[in-house]
């Protein structure tokens, strides 16, 4: 009877492990932030303008949110961290996985980086208007931020 509760036992916290296991798994796509209250881990600032709402997932652990496509960029290439990056629609309400993600010019943005985000299908051929990779954003931020720190 003893070997009975312990094998019952032994597979009860088996599952529990697992079920844990799974629950802290980063999700499969992207998280819904508490609006006007999640901060930008990049500059602080409350996530209010959905519009230019970003998030990164790690490879381990919670999502990041930044209240501008421009922050998360900066964030991500000054903390070298992994994971998966989501853009909100500047226009739409859904996010877009960064593989897909058009930075089109926006004018004044939260944090004044000028970038807004749509997807490949709503992007037009290159060419109409202006717009880039995530790639070519960044670069763009970091001259940028280059000469204005150089010029002070």
């Amino acid at each position: 009877m003893k070997k009975m509760v312990l094998g019952i036992s032994l597979a009860g916290i088996a599952a529990l492990g697992l079920g844990l296991s799974l629950l802290q798994r980063p999700s499969a796509g992207p998280a819904e932030p508490v609006w006007d209250f999640e901060r930008c881990a990049h500059c602080g600032m409350h996530l209010a303008e959905r519009g230019y709402a970003a998030q990164f997932q790690p490879e381990s652990g919670e999502p990041v949110f930044f209240d501008d496509p421009g922050c998360l960029l900066l964030w991500r290439a000054e903390s070298g961290s992994k994971g998966r990056a989501y853009y909100h629609h500047v226009e739409e309400e859904r996010w877009i996985a960064e593989p897909d993600a058009v930075f089109v010019s926006a004018g004044q943005t939260p944090m004044g980086w000028g970038f807004a985000v749509i997807d490949d299908a709503t992007a037009g051929p290159k060419g109409e208007d202006e717009h880039w990779s995530p790639d070519e954003a960044l670069a763009f931020l970091q001259g940028s931020r280059g000469r204005s720190e150089n010029s002070r």
